[in-house]
């Protein structure tokens, strides 16, 4: 292997060097194309004022983000419950008062189906396939009509694909 790698040009392992050492900064525009938006950037700046200037690691600025995730979450669901619509588009399911409950086995089904989440994963459109087939047992337990189960698919099947539609 030695004998094999000494055979390569030094501009060719050096260019190889490079590319490698680049890769990281790749994978983090990739995700910064696909998720940074005017809702999230305060959010990421706050974080990255975390990590450089006060020098917090990465488990506590997780933790920090997990309890800011609560609040902001809690913050929602009580404006939610006082009122507002669960459903932004109430036309998907007309009888959005009247939600059934999910019972421990669709949540199980949903479970096991999520583990091929990452079966189908491609860069064009991430994960959407395999997240419409982890939620489909909850899709026929919300909707009823087979219109509105397809509907509510289309509608998740989109999951990652219109940040990077909007952009071109």
């Amino acid at each position: 292997m030695k004998s094999f790698l000494d055979t390569i040009p030094v501009w060719v392992q050096t260019g190889l060097q490079v590319a490698g050492n680049m890769l990281p900064a790749v994978g983090f525009a990739l995700l910064m194309n696909l998720m940074f938006n005017q809702k999230v950037a305060v959010y990421f700046f706050l974080g990255f004022i975390l990590a450089a200037y006060l020098k917090l690691p990465m488990i506590a600025i997780g933790g920090l983000g997990i309890i800011v995730a609560i609040i902001i979450t809690g913050i929602t669901h009580k404006s939610e419950s006082s009122g507002e619509a669960a459903f932004e588009d109430s036309t998907d399911n007309p009888d959005s008062q009247d939600m059934p409950m999910i019972s421990k086995n669709v949540i199980r089904k949903v479970f096991f189906r999520s583990l091929a989440m990452e079966a189908n994963f491609n860069f064009e459109t991430w994960q959407n396939t395999g997240f419409a087939f982890s939620i489909i047992p909850v899709l026929r337990k919300l909707y009823t009509t087979k219109e509105t189960i397809s509907k509510a698919l289309a509608r998740h099947l989109q999951f990652l694909i219109l940040p990077l539609m909007a952009q071109h």
